[in-house]
């Protein structure tokens, strides 16, 4: 999560769709390029936002992002399982 004049925004650079700007934070955004479609959305709970695929002409669950910052012991888990061997 990136801010940039007072504005949210996502920037999900390692995820390999085709994302070229940041997503903005203050509203639901679809994205279309190359005959594929992303939503994003506010989730449930505050500073959770979901990203649905469409497939098949319905919208589906694709990711989850908690936007929270995380509590160092969460981090700390979050840190060992990316150096455990099918975790990351």
């Amino acid at each position: 999560m990136v801010e940039l004049h007072g504005r949210s925004y996502l920037a999900d650079v390692s995820n390999g769709a085709p994302f070229f700007d940041p997503i903005p934070l203050d509203r639901s955004v679809e994205i279309r390029r190359f005959g594929l479609a992303y939503r994003f959305r506010p989730g449930e709970a505050a500073g959770h936002w979901i990203q649905e695929r469409l497939i098949q002409g319905a919208w589906e669950l694709f990711c989850r992002y908690d936007l929270r910052p995380p509590l160092s012991s969460e981090r700390e888990a979050a840190y060992q399982r990316r150096h455990a061997p099918g975790e990351s």
